[in-house]
């Protein structure tokens, strides 16, 4: 079939990640991927870029107010942040017979799914209030994946000293507390690190508390760390501390991540972060900072426990191997496909304009 995927935007994210390992991996389709980067004025990630290329698969920047593309696709899959500039399109060919089929799939939580979708895919049960009004028969629970080729198994690892608790996001309003620092600083944690990967606006204030705070020896920021830096970092921490400010998150792959590299997970029980964390089985659930805390120091000090929670997570990341989630991508594309056989009207399609309409904010 031919697929054309659709997503805001490039940039390095969980909806990013889904879509190139789709288009990359489930390479029986033709795949061809329309973007608005430029309209959200991002910049395609260089990763992603590269990974694409190596693919070959076709990738087109477009004005999000009237992109159009010549692709007369069997099958369009719109990764979702929230808006739906597909509205349009869909009402226009809804009654053409050899019209292609869409998938929406969600990654954000909290927001009602957009109507007229042929199927819709979850990435977490969390999500089934969004679809309260669509025909149960439609939707679709795929959690996201987690190639564990990328997290090899070997040898107990070499780990500083220092008891090191740590965390891999964007540091931008949601995905992090603003207060992070100051929070950190209060666990009473003797003899720790604090390792803070990845990027954002909040970066410098966060750095200027640490300085404020006369933390800075015992917080480390290591900026943007490339998807392959991301197993070399994890196998550097004792503990994966995953708190943010105001993002429910759907299904992070963050998590995934450090499951596969079997670290122990202390995290608030928000969202789909309950399909990922059992609490004592793979980490420890905290809903306030106090508790978050007294999970960490806990673990500083009950090595038992420590050495006994990775078996857990590395039994979760099995359970979310990517194989699992490609297939399951499979089945509902062969579900909602079009036959490639089919006659087809040309059809360029074309999205309305939306102007005023804001970035949406990714949870996934």
């Amino acid at each position: 079939m031919r697929v054309l995927s659709i997503i805001e935007t490039l940039m390095h994210g969980g909806a990013e990640t889904v879509l190139v390992d789709l288009v990359t991996r489930l390479t029986e389709h033709d795949h061809q991927v329309v973007h608005f980067s430029s309209s959200h004025h991002a910049t395609v990630h260089p990763w992603i870029a590269q990974a694409l290329r190596e693919a070959r698969v076709p990738s087109l920047d477009a004005p999000r107010e009237s992109w159009q593309t010549d692709v007369d696709p069997d099958l369009v899959v719109y990764h979702w942040w929230g808006q739906d500039p597909l509205r349009a399109w869909r009402d226009r060919v809804h009654l053409t017979p050899s019209r292609p089929r869409f998938i929406a799939v969600l990654h954000r939580s909290g927001v009602p799914a957009p109507d007229g979708f042929d199927a819709y895919v979850l990435v977490s049960p969390t999500q089934r209030s969004q679809v309260a009004a669509i025909d149960s028969a439609r939707v679709h629970v795929i959690p996201n994946g987690v190639d564990l080729s990328r997290f090899p198994v070997s040898g107990p690892p070499t780990r500083p000293s220092q008891f090191t608790v740590g965390r891999i996001s964007g540091l931008r309003s949601g995905k992090i507390p603003e207060s992070w620092v100051q929070t950190i600083a209060g666990f009473g944690l003797n003899n720790a690190r604090f390792v803070i990967g990845g990027d954002g606006d909040l970066r410098g204030a966060l750095q200027r508390d640490a300085d404020r705070l006369g933390v800075a020896d015992h917080v480390e920021f290591t900026g943007y760390v490339s998807r392959e830096d991301v197993p070399k970092l994890l196998a550097t921490f004792d503990v994966f501390c995953y708190v943010t400010s105001t993002a429910v998150e759907c299904h992070p792959l963050a998590l995934l991540e450090a499951c596969a590299a079997g670290l122990p997970i202390v995290a608030q029980p928000r969202g789909g972060i309950l399909d990922i964390v059992t609490n004592g089985a793979n980490g420890l659930l905290g809903e306030s900072n106090a508790e978050i805390g007294e999970h960490l120091r806990r673990l500083q000090h009950d090595r038992p426990l420590r050495d006994r929670l990775p078996e857990g997570a590395r039994a979760v990341a099995q359970r979310f191997a990517i194989e699992r989630q490609m297939e399951r991508y499979r089945d509902v594309i062969s579900l909602s496909g079009r036959p490639l056989a089919a006659s087809r009207a040309p059809e360029s399609p074309a999205a309305p304009s939306n102007s005023g309409e804001s970035r949406p904010t990714r949870t996934s």
